[in-house]
């Protein structure tokens, strides 16, 4: 009797440890990788809640074999398009009756299967597939989770609520209030204000008293209903010069609501702001984002190639800065009538993977469950780069740039309980680039991911070569690059 309550005690303190080694291992991942989730938020529109529970789930906190052997997190195969290194391994592909190895795709590091997971959500191919989850609040993570399931994304018919207690464990949805950051306007309280005025709490906010600068350029918001002839009045401006600056009134007495953008002076042809692009949510029109962004409606069709008064699709790129090229002309929302999908699609061959996932949340919580699965100790084929095809008179197009990040309208809905602010990491002094060393000078669109294709270079020889302590370069920026003689 005593030797099997010994038994028990020292199994039940096995799994313990097992549980506790597997939290663990959550946090670690969490911390490493929680500010290349909210980047990529910024940039594509995916809830750093849902990214980082994929992660964690696809890849068992980055201890798989597939993310090991690959640096592939998200289970991401192959597919048809894809010209990078792969590795092969055995998924849940048959062939005469028999497991066969599948192809999956295989990276230089892990931010660049975080940045691919959201290119290929993005992909304009999949939009019937993957289009709807766009038009979702990115706020709302359980809407996501099932959205995910629902468009085929794996098999698991807990998927979602795999993905949900993750995000709840682990409090991942803290980073999406990060990651859902729209360009603020700076309060500068009155116009007659003589310069700008930070967090003044002695100041208050008035009808009269609760102007601000966005892109350069002042503007008003209202506390209640009102017209432009009664905000020409109360700030002592020409009617006018209101209806000239902001395109979308129409006449003096038009109704202007609380929380509307009126511009007092003539916005720009550009934003010069950090923002390159903005992804379109559901109910955003041209205007709205002009208004958002302070840029002449005018210009901001001109630089999207896009005619007066059309309106973009949901889930479209709009550019805030530079013309784009002629493949990049956005997708009209009279051209698509809808992009959800006509039923829920039971599996995706493209990124289903069963074999290292991480067991359910549940055996996370309670130290008495079963223990997850050891990883095999056998290492997966090494990703080798595919038989590159004999070369044509047609010239390769060059590689798309990521674009920047995506701001997203505010929102007024309730947040969860107030967590600490997380600080953005600390960027290293960059050194100057050393004249017996071949540089880079960053132009709009570089990303260090970018710059390691178009030199044949791996992301972190960049990163050690210019001290940089995340991805984060700036324009005009000098890197040293070490090419090849």
């Amino acid at each position: 009797m005593n030797k099997w309550f010994f038994f028990c005690l020292l199994v039940a303190n096995c799994l313990a440890l097992s549980a506790q080694n597997q939290q663990q291992a959550y946090l670690d991942y969490v911390e490493t990788y929680k500010y290349v989730a909210i980047e990529e938020m910024k940039r594509g529109g995916i809830p750093a809640s849902i990214k980082l529970a994929q992660a964690l789930l696809e890849s068992n906190a980055g201890r798989s074999k597939l993310s090991q052997g690959s640096n592939n997190h998200f289970g991401i195969k192959c597919g048809k398009n894809w010209e990078g290194s792969y590795a092969q391994f055995k998924d849940d592909d048959y062939k005469n009756g028999l497991l066969v190895e599948s192809c999956f795709r295989a990276y230089n590091d892990v931010v660049e299967s975080f940045a691919d997971h959201t290119e290929f959500l993005r992909n304009k191919n999949k939009y019937s597939r993957y289009g709807f989850l766009f038009t979702l609040d990115p706020l709302d993570y359980k809407a996501w989770a099932y959205g995910l399931k629902d468009a085929g994304y794996a098999t698991d018919m807990n998927y979602p609520t795999n993905l949900i207690a993750i995000i709840e464990r682990y409090e991942l949805y803290k980073y999406d209030y990060e990651g859902n950051v729209p360009p603020p306007p700076v309060y500068i309280g009155s116009i007659k204000s003589p310069g700008f005025i930070y967090n003044n709490q002695d100041l208050q906010r008035t009808e009269e008293n609760n102007v601000f600068i966005q892109n350069d350029t002042k503007l008003y918001v209202p506390v209640s209903i009102t017209t432009p002839a009664e905000i020409a009045h109360l700030l002592d401006l020409n009617v006018e010069d209101l209806l000239e600056y902001n395109e979308g009134l129409k006449d003096a007495h038009q109704k202007i609501h609380p929380g509307d953008r009126i511009y007092l002076q003539s916005k720009r042809n550009f934003n010069h702001g950090k923002e390159l692009w903005h992804y379109v949510r559901q109910g955003e029109t041209m205007y709205y984002i002009s208004q958002l962004y302070g840029i002449k409606l005018d210009k901001l069709y001109h630089k999207n190639r896009m005619e007066n008064g059309t309106e973009p699709a949901i889930g479209e790129k709009i550019k805030l800065r530079w013309r784009i090229g002629k493949d990049e002309i956005p997708r009209l929302a009279s051209e698509i009538k809808s992009i959800l999908p006509n039923k829920p699609m039971e599996s995706n061959p493209d990124t289903d993977i069963s074999q290292d996932i991480m067991p359910l949340p549940e055996q996370i919580t309670r130290p008495k469950a079963q223990p997850p699965v050891p990883v095999k100790t056998e290492v997966i084929k090494k990703p080798t780069p595919k038989p590159k095809p004999a070369p044509t008179s047609v010239p390769k197009p060059a590689a798309k740039t990521i674009p920047a990040a995506q701001p997203i309208p505010p929102k007024s809905e309730s947040i969860p309980p107030k967590t600490e602010s997380i600080p953005p990491p600390v960027e290293s002094v960059k050194p100057p680039v050393d004249s017996n060393q071949d540089g880079h000078e960053v132009s709009p669109g570089d990303t260090v991911y970018n710059l390691s294709k178009k030199y044949g270079i791996k992301p972190d020889q960049i990163r050690e070569w210019n001290a940089l302590s995340s991805d984060s370069i700036k324009i005009g920026q000098k890197l040293i690059i070490k090419k090849d003689k």
